[in-house]
């Protein structure tokens, strides 16, 4: 029988502590003046799919280790009724992040009659595969259209590839730098781990049989293993599914190891990931560079507001990576991912000031688009 609802190793206790705070946070909009114009907070993450991690202290007891991620519903108000609930659900956050001790995240507000329309997403399959609703109608998910994570289109394998990729790279800095304090070890490891996870989901989404629970996630992994085109390290991918339930303080040395061990599975699953997308063998990541050139392979099935928004973006954020992304109509992530494998294994700029400036241009449209 299992022993929680929003961990695998949690227990009784531990749902307890989480069902105060969660019903704290239902109470506090409740009393507000959105009341009525929220549908439903729904909890998702590691916690919502019953995977959440248990951070055991010194004194034995466990505690929570994970941001908390809220989805919020409205009721088809107006857009700047959304802000107005966005802006009041962020204060309730960083009140309850004080109190419970990790981060709280209420995403931007969606309506009943976006959550109808939603495409297949990673984030949104996973959400109503595997929630909490903690404030509301507790089938709200009901209303998100059908769809199977099996099916989900490639440009989510590059957007993860994107996010963990800027993780790995900000956790390669802090180690370059040199950072032992608990905090930046915890920062290290948990990024590294989180790109270790993610090459061998690519695999699985490639190969259309991801899912949402992370054991199983382990066992097809498993499943493949031995076979030569295989991009990932099933042993690591164990570590990492490890980690992510019973999180620790890793050592320096540790980390040293890992960090090469990820870098390198890193840049092994991207040139499997296109080498799928492109129809070509890709064997190192100069030719990788070289067919970034060429073509978009996710513009087939792209809709014209989509390309449009794209092309803006490009003509906006990427020039400052050079002229040729100006007038893309590209996926911008495909740039960015671009720039992101040239600062990682550090074949993109010269000097240590050029890198600087790159890295910090490059966070800035990452943020502006993750």
């Amino acid at each position: 029988m299992r022993q929680s609802r929003y961990t695998l190793n949690g227990d009784a206790a531990f749902d307890e502590m989480l069902d105060g705070y969660l019903a704290a946070i239902a109470e506090a909009v409740k009393m507000s003046g959105f009341a009525r114009s929220i549908a439903a907070i729904v909890l998702g993450g590691g916690y919502g799919r019953g995977e959440g991690g248990v951070l055991v202290d010194v004194n034995g007891e466990k505690k929570l280790y994970n941001d908390l991620d809220f989805f919020v519903i409205t009721e088809n108000v107006s857009f700047w009724e959304r802000r107005r609930i966005d802006r009041f659900l962020a204060a309730v956050g960083k009140k309850f992040s004080r109190e419970i001790g990790v981060e709280l995240d209420f995403g931007r507000a969606k309506t009943l009659k976006q959550l109808s329309r939603m495409p297949l997403t990673m984030m949104w399959q996973e959400l109503k595969e595997g929630h909490q609703v903690v404030y509301g109608s507790k089938d709200i998910m009901r209303c998100l259209p059908d769809y199977e994570l099996r099916d989900l289109p490639r440009t989510e394998g590059l957007q993860l590839l994107l996010n963990r990729g800027a993780g790995l790279l900000l956790a390669k800095e802090a180690l370059e730098k040199g950072g032992d304090s608990p905090d930046e070890l915890d920062f290290i490891g948990r990024n590294l781990y989180k790109t270790v996870l993610a090459c061998g989901d690519i695999f699985l989404l490639v190969q259309k049989q991801y899912c949402l629970s992370l054991p199983e996630r382990l066992a097809l992994l498993k499943a493949h293993a031995g076979k030569k085109a295989d991009p990932y390290d099933v042993d690591l991918y164990e570590k990492a599914t490890d980690f992510k339930l019973s999180p620790r303080i890793c050592p320096m040395p540790e980390l040293l190891e890992l960090l090469d061990a990820a870098m390198n599975l890193y840049e092994k699953t991207c040139r499997y990931f296109f080498s799928i997308c492109y129809g070509l063998a890709l064997n190192n990541l100069q030719e990788l560079d070289n067919a970034f050139e060429e073509k978009d392979p996710f513009s087939k099935d792209r809709r014209p507001a989509a390309a449009m928004k794209d092309f803006a973006f490009n003509f906006i954020f990427m020039r400052r990576f050079g002229w040729r992304y100006v007038f893309s109509g590209q996926n911008p992530r495909l740039g960015l991912l671009r720039v992101l494998l040239g600062l990682l294994f550090e074949h993109c700029c010269s000097g240590k000031y050029n890198k600087r400036v790159r890295e910090k241009q490059f966070f800035i449209c990452w943020n502006r688009i993750s």
